[in-house]
């Protein structure tokens, strides 16, 4: 009996037109793709790479290199930072793409803050008292108050964990120290803070406790109240915070956070001169509302010969970079600055 010799049948691949040419078509889009890679980063004559502005990552890489690079524009009214010492701004940098050496963007010089108003010619010799309150909490804030050119006062509120380390870079910096003396508000929901004098109070303990205070922070050239409605309302409790201000050899300034406030009768019956607040700057916190309240303030000033203007430290945001910009233009329409002790706003009984 013959054997029949088994012949493995070769299975026969069968393949549409349909995928033929989708098969070709993708190894044209491979070849067409490698083929501009080579194309793009393509040395030059001068054997430096050019590429083109890419995106990598979800992060903007620019590569592109032209014969000028426009420098940043700054937004009116915002304070530009400083590159610090030995930082590469103006220097020439090497593109890590590209390998090529251009001089970095020169920024342009900062320009004045938009003010909505004209600045008037300064009458009766204006002088501009600014008063930053509630330093204490942020060393940082502090810093950018202290970083003005011109003299200005602060209140530091006592028994918070800069108290005294403000107070001291206050008066390092050659600024004026207040003691910012916390005091029970109209509203019992509000909190003053450590160191507060409260409706509770006897006359004897509220002496003790600002003069506590005034040892804490001093040397002080005077004392303000922080929040106080209540106490500023109340003669007695009012009284003894002016004695132990006065038995200290400091001034007062009434903050004026009520149109209540007995300040007046009871340095009248001490006969004690004391000093009263004109404006507040940030209540609310907006830059629009700072330069509406500033405004006033030199409407003020012109007036009666001095405005006292009363800020926050909590404001580091916006008021110091608004005063740096508007202070030459402010001094070259003749406005003088000064802290409250040498304004000559001061308040005879």
């Amino acid at each position: 009996m013959k054997r029949r010799k088994l012949r493995r049948k070769t299975p026969k691949i069968k393949l549409s037109r349909f995928k033929i040419l989708l098969f070709l078509s993708a190894i044209f889009l491979v070849c067409f793709g490698m083929l501009f890679l080579s194309t793009l980063f393509a040395p030059d004559n001068n054997g430096t790479t050019i590429a083109a502005d890419t995106k990598i990552s979800g992060t903007e890489s620019s590569t592109a290199v032209t014969d000028s690079v426009p420098p940043v524009q700054n937004v009116p009214g915002e304070q530009k930072k400083t590159p610090p010492a030995g930082s590469s701004a103006g220097k020439v940098k090497t593109d890590r793409v590209s390998g090529i050496r251009q001089e970095a963007p020169k920024k342009e010089k900062e320009k004045p803050a938009a003010v909505p108003f004209s600045i008037p010619e300064a009458g009766r010799g204006a002088v501009l008292v600014f008063v930053f309150d509630d330093a204490g909490s942020s060393l940082t804030q502090l810093q950018r108050y202290l970083d003005l050119p011109f003299p200005l006062s602060i209140a530091v509120l006592p028994r918070l964990a800069y108290s005294v380390a403000s107070a001291e870079r206050i008066r390092k910096a050659g600024k004026e120290v207040l003691l910012h003396q916390p005091m029970q508000a109209l509203s019992a929901d509000i909190n003053p803070g450590p160191g507060s004098i409260l409706p509770d109070m006897g006359t004897v303990e509220i002496e003790s406790i600002v003069k506590q205070n005034i040892a804490e922070i001093g040397p002080v050239a005077g004392v303000n109240n922080h929040e106080g409605s209540l106490i500023c309302e109340n003669e007695q409790q009012i009284g003894a915070v002016l004695r132990a201000v006065h038995d200290s050899g400091v001034y007062f300034l009434d903050s004026r956070t009520t149109a209540q406030t007995k300040v007046p009768q009871v340095a009248a019956d001490l006969g004690f001169p004391y000093y009263q607040r004109d404006i507040f700057l940030d209540n609310p916190k907006t830059k629009e509302h700072i330069l509406e309240e500033l405004h006033r303030g030199l409407e003020e000033a012109d007036k009666k010969g001095f405005a006292i203007m009363i800020g926050h430290v909590w404001s580091a945001d916006l008021i110091p970079a608004i005063l740096a910009d508007l202070y030459p233009l402010l001094k070259e329409k003749g406005y003088t600055f000064s802290t409250v002790s040498g304004s000559g706003g001061e308040i005879q009984p």
